[in-house]
């Protein structure tokens, strides 16, 4: 049997924000279960990606509403063709609506993966919330989880945002996010004065803006912090010229974008990771890393980070996250504790080995094996 993976992002995006290892892991465990793995790529002309034997990539290259039907005509003429038996979806946007009418009458199982709660993303982002637009996205959404017959979330708080749109319970089932903890491992480097990290792609919902402005509250009480900043993207001219204005910028540095396999270096030279709004992947391979964790409390935050493995802070404010890490600051002797017991947590609760296993349940499930 083929299985066919709709991603929401095109694979050069993902590539540029360090994400393709996470992808390759999941497609190589897949090759495990079935005879080959069919990605369609969203938003993408490009053809000439060469993932390996039984992995094959189908760019989708349309926009807009019509794109969007093109796409899924393009997508129903492959599922046909190279007969898929189950497709899993990454969004309950844009890849969803894709999968809806690719499969239009066809007995295709679907797995749709809800990873964001789109409206909070929205108001994290910026993103004006037309309400004409917001009402047809969410009843998109909701035909989205009808149509699934299994609904994967990375957390409790994503749980409670489908089952408020309607998806059924029996649907919906825990699957975290997980780290590679033996890529990601302890290597602590000693150097002097004190260095918190923040690594993703520069982005608005990402709160680099609130980070930079909450370190300058907080370098003012504590002049050894520095901040290391790893990633790229389209605010990043503005979040330099930022740090600028504020006068940080000789204890901010910006290091662009950092290979996925050299971060844990990165984190061995750091003390504490530090995210004042979203935070993916990244946030357990700082806890697999031994680092301690300041988190703002948002999403799924608190669903893992506790006062054993870092802090947690109310979202919002830069005053806020800098009082944030001022405490993080005063728990200074408390950090090679709080580092064993985040490694602990991401070993026992976070391995890709249990995702592996977890993965492949997903797909036995809605295929009755």
């Amino acid at each position: 049997m083929k299985v066919g993976i709709i991603i929401n992002y095109n694979l050069s995006e993902q590539e540029s924000v360090g994400h393709m290892d996470v992808l390759m892991a999941m497609f190589n465990n897949l090759l495990t279960m079935f005879e080959e793995v069919h990605v369609f790529s969203m938003h993408d002309s490009r053809a000439d990606y060469n993932l390996g034997k039984g992995i094959f990539v189908h760019p989708m290259p349309g926009n807009g509403i019509l794109g969007m039907f093109r796409n899924a005509l393009l997508a129903r003429k492959i599922i046909r063709r190279e007969k898929i038996g189950v497709i899993r979806v990454m969004a309950t946007t844009k890849s969803a609506f894709v999968a809806e009418f690719a499969t239009l009458f066809m007995k295709v199982p679907i797995i749709l993966s809800v990873h964001v709660h789109r409206t909070l993303y929205q108001k994290q982002s910026g993103i004006a919330l037309n309400p004409a637009y917001n009402f047809f996205v969410e009843l998109w959404e909701r035909a989205a989880l009808w149509r699934a017959d299994l609904v994967p979330v990375i957390s409790y708080f994503i749980r409670d945002y489908v089952a408020g749109l309607g998806a059924s319970p029996s649907k919906i089932t825990l699957h975290r996010n997980f780290v590679d903890t033996g890529l990601f491992v302890q290597d602590r480097k000693p150097h002097k004065g004190m260095r918190m990290v923040f690594v993703s792609r520069l982005v608005g919902a990402k709160g680099v803006d609130i980070l930079l402005q909450s370190f300058k509250i907080a370098n003012k009480k504590h002049p050894e912090l520095e901040l290391y900043v790893a990633g790229d993207g389209p605010d990043k001219p503005n979040l330099e010229e930022l740090s600028r204005k504020l006068g940080i910028s000789n204890k901010v540095k910006f290091l662009g974008a950092v290979k996925h396999e050299k971060l844990p270096e990165l984190f061995g030279e750091c003390d504490f990771f530090a995210a004042a709004s979203q935070a993916g992947f990244v946030l357990n391979e700082a806890l697999s890393c031994g680092l301690p964790v300041l988190a703002a409390d948002i999403e799924w935050t608190k669903e893992i980070i506790s006062d054993t493995v870092g802090v947690l802070v109310p979202f919002g404010s830069a005053e806020v996250f800098a009082e944030g890490i001022g405490k993080m600051v005063s728990r200074r002797a408390e950090w090679p504790e709080m580092g064993r017991a985040g490694r602990e947590l991401a070993v026992k609760e976070l391995s890709i080995e249990s995702y592996k296993k977890r993965e492949l349940e997903l797909y036995k499930k809605v295929l009755h094996l």
